[in-house]
């Protein structure tokens, strides 16, 4: 962050704190009658934030660039694994269950930490007002963030219906909004999107959390079953001293219940639930056939072997960089299913093309960038991604007509993307 101590009202985006801080590094400095080195300026900032540059103009001091430290040991946005799992893989990970109750919950306060209000506070200016309305309406009566927590858990598991046949919210319309006061029904994200608005809406930091319920215990296997059904998303609500607490305002699953008085005890109670995805058939590139070499001849006195040599060498050259670039080409190709593969292969042409995936681009967003510079194929790598999400994500493998469909589209695309990455490669020598 850039605090501003000239121009007070570029300070507008920072966090509360640094607002705050800022006002009072003014203050001090323009009544002192001497230089404040950066030791000392860092002493008049909140003690989780790190100077690291000073700006002055002659002797005035304009602005501080700081840093927020983050928490030790880091929180966790996400776990992913180095390698392709596949079928029969074995892996563990070890995890914590809180064992705060109720009550502990109650008595948390509201001291959140920095890095806490800077992410998990941020709403944009576009949320409704009768959102934030609702929000105090439904939770007034209660004092503490844990019990308006649970106040806004309660009404939305009592007051709107579990549906996964919905239809996606207009054009422009703010989903939240739409879910709460137009549609009335949907499924697990909108309820754990709704929840954490409301709360944000009140100063309370809270999270959308995605994965899956612990699934079906399979006693003859003596394993957790966890299939498509088990997927799920829910709220997680930061209280001091205990980090991120789990809530579940969707109604189709069970509340959980914070049950544990002892230490050592189960943190959290939950029932099971579930119902399966489905494995792959594999989908290659045609193979190519192998050149075969010439044979040397020697004939009418001219050594024919020593003429063709160099094209024979030539051509073992070229068949070896082929089968190295169609064994790279299809390298992590083999183990996927047809839409994946589809979906694969569009991204590393597209690479090559100069259209590389951005970390925060979705499958559907970055589709969206390489039809929008390739308008021609547009429809067909949508048509790709959205198979691809629908058969990762969704209901298992693509077969038939509809991988007939997948497999036309690619081939499509193919051209378009080769032709565009040979001129983007021209072009850049």
């Amino acid at each position: 962050y850039t605090v501003y101590l000239t121009e007070p009202g570029r300070n507008r985006g920072l966090p509360g704190d640094l607002r705050r801080s800022a006002d009072d590094l003014r203050d001090q400095l323009r009544s002192a009658d001497r230089l404040y080195d950066q030791g000392e300026i860092q002493r008049m900032l909140p003690p989780d934030t790190v100077v690291q540059s000073v700006t002055r103009q002659r002797a005035e001091i304009q602005a501080v660039g700081v840093t927020r430290l983050q928490p030790l040991p880091p929180t966790t946005a996400a776990v992913r694994s180095r390698e392709r799992l596949t079928k029969g893989a074995r892996y563990q990970m070890t995890s914590s269950l809180s064992e705060a109750r109720d009550e502990d919950l109650r008595q948390a306060g509201t001291d959140y930490p920095g890095w806490v209000q800077d992410h998990y506070l941020q709403l944009p200016r576009s949320v409704p007002d009768r959102v934030r309305r609702l929000a105090r309406e439904w939770t007034d009566p209660y004092a503490t963030p844990y019990d308006k927590a649970a106040a806004i858990e309660r009404r939305l598991r009592m007051d709107y219906t579990y549906s996964l046949d919905i239809l996606a919210p207009p054009q422009g319309v703010d989903g939240v909004d739409y879910f709460l006061f137009t549609l009335k029904r949907g499924y697990a994200d909108y309820y754990a999107s709704a929840m954490v608005v409301l709360l944000r809406s009140l100063g309370i930091p809270a999270r959308v959390a995605v994965g899956y319920v612990p699934g079906e215990y399979d006693h003859e296997k003596e394993a957790f079953v966890v299939r498509e059904t088990h997927a799920h998303s829910w709220p997680e609500v930061y209280f001091p001293r205990y980090g991120w607490i789990e809530f579940n305002p969707t109604p189709a699953w069970p509340v959980l219940r914070r049950t544990s008085q002892d230490p050592g005890g189960p943190g959290i109670e939950e029932e099971d639930l579930g119902m399966p995805p489905d494995a792959d058939p594999d989908l290659l590139l045609p193979d190519d056939e192998e050149p075969s070499l010439p044979t040397a001849v020697s004939a009418g006195g001219i050594d024919w072997a020593e003429v063709l040599r160099p094209y024979a060498y030539l051509l073992a050259v070229l068949s070896l960089l082929v089968l190295v670039g169609r064994t790279a080409w299809l390298w992590g190709l083999s183990g996927l299913d047809v839409a994946a593969q589809a979906y694969e292969k569009v991204c590393r042409l597209s690479a090559l093309a100069g259209v590389r995936m951005r970390p925060q681009d979705t499958p559907w967003e970055y589709a969206q960038r390489v039809g929008a510079a390739i308008p021609p194929v547009r429809a067909s790598v949508l048509e790709i991604a959205q198979a691809y999400m629908r058969h990762m994500f969704g209901k298992g493998t693509a077969e038939g007509e509809e991988a007939r469909r997948i497999d036309a589209a690619w081939r499509t695309v193919r051209s378009a993307l080769l032709l565009k990455a040979l001129r983007w490669r021209g072009r850049r020598r």
